[in-house]
């Protein structure tokens, strides 16, 4: 069985690229996976365009005012799995490669004395 992740998407002021982040996410080569979005007192369309999407793996998290990056990461988190294995952090404004969380997870599951995998894709 694969292991779960909760991907951590926080949302504040990103209606100009958060519709192409969240589908950069929804078409992963790797599928078992919950993505749960902050949305941090946004002040733009992004909380609407979030709300449009309809996947079942997608958990939102509203707060009215902004908390702020570091807080708001906070309470993202307690909405997650409790069957998550892995946590990934996702940017508003970053596209992700279609293998990504595929990439992630095999050099997890390989290589146990490993504890955070990034990477940078130009």
């Amino acid at each position: 069985m694969q292991p779960e992740i909760s991907v951590i998407l926080p949302l504040y002021n990103a209606e100009s690229y958060i519709r192409e982040a969240i589908d950069s996410l929804l078409i992963q080569t790797f599928t078992n996976f919950e993505i749960l979005i902050g949305i941090d007192g946004t002040m733009d369309q992004s909380k609407d365009i979030a709300l449009r999407f309809n996947d079942n793996r997608i958990k939102i998290i509203e707060h009215p005012e902004n908390l702020g990056l570091a807080n708001n990461l906070n309470e993202i988190i307690k909405l997650a799995s409790p069957n998550s294995q892995y946590f990934a952090m996702a940017e508003q404004d970053d596209i992700y490669v279609l293998e990504r969380l595929q990439w992630q997870v095999e050099v997890m599951e390989k290589q146990k004395d490993v504890g955070l995998v990034s990477g940078i894709a130009e």
